[in-house]
């Protein structure tokens, strides 16, 4: 389990004690350096709530760690960011999990890029129906390009995750080749594009429809490094 349970006794402690009325409910799970998982809320408090309010948003809370916290923590290996809606009477809206998984590329995978996200994204592709959005986050400077994050936006009823789990099936391999295809593909743009002088930085965003990304958006800023110092008078 990602979280205990005298940690999630204080939590809801605390909430009870704020008569918060919780609207939302927010999980960060970093598996960088220190491990550890976050639970926040949003809401509003002063709001007096049933009795059982604050035992099935603890007992939800539970439920989602063992459920498909855990099991997407697992299966991704990576940074992870979750929402869920908090329903009248405490519990989850379990039916419709948001989730953002993002892939952190390292700086010395270099030409490797293939070698690396191939088994990777093998993973990802297996939840593709559940797949809303992916995008690549680029740096690109003197001709040369990197891809630094790649963020994976899924949308999903909590009941689908370990079916797809325990799925021992082929991965589509179509869909992996055109993930895969898109990723070399934004190293190219941006690479092409890459002038002698400032760090640039760009977003490469592709909407996902039944496992097919298709370009939505790119974001691109410029990086200027400034003088230590400033002459103010000018």
């Amino acid at each position: 389990m990602l979280f205990k349970e005298e940690g999630i006794n204080n939590f809801i402690t605390e909430l009870k004690e704020d008569k918060m009325n919780v609207e939302r409910i927010n999980f960060t799970y970093n598996n960088q350096n220190q491990s550890y998982t976050l639970i926040t809320c949003d809401g509003v408090p002063g709001i007096a709530q049933e009795a059982d309010y604050y035992e099935n948003l603890g007992e939800n809370l539970i439920y989602s760690d063992m459920s498909w916290l855990q099991p997407i923590c697992k299966a991704f290996k990576c940074k992870i960011q979750a929402n869920v809606k908090v329903l009248a009477d405490g519990s989850l809206d379990h039916e419709h999990i948001t989730v953002e998984a993002n892939l952190m590329v390292p700086k010395n995978v270099g030409p490797n890029i293939h070698g690396f996200l191939y088994p990777r994204f093998r993973t990802f592709v297996k939840f593709y129906p559940l797949v809303k959005e992916i995008k690549f986050s680029l740096t690109s400077k003197d001709f040369n390009s990197q891809i630094c994050n790649i963020f994976f936006t899924l949308e999903f009823d909590a009941k689908k995750v370990n079916a797809i789990l325990r799925d021992q099936g082929n991965v589509n391999q179509g869909v992996l080749e055109q993930w895969l295809n898109r990723a070399e593909r934004c190293l190219l743009l941006t690479r092409d594009k890459a002038a002698h002088g400032d760090l640039k930085r760009s977003v490469h965003s592709f909407e996902v429809i039944n496992g097919k990304a298709n370009a939505k958006s790119v974001s691109v800023n410029c990086h200027f490094k400034n003088n230590d110092t400033m002459d103010d008078s000018q």
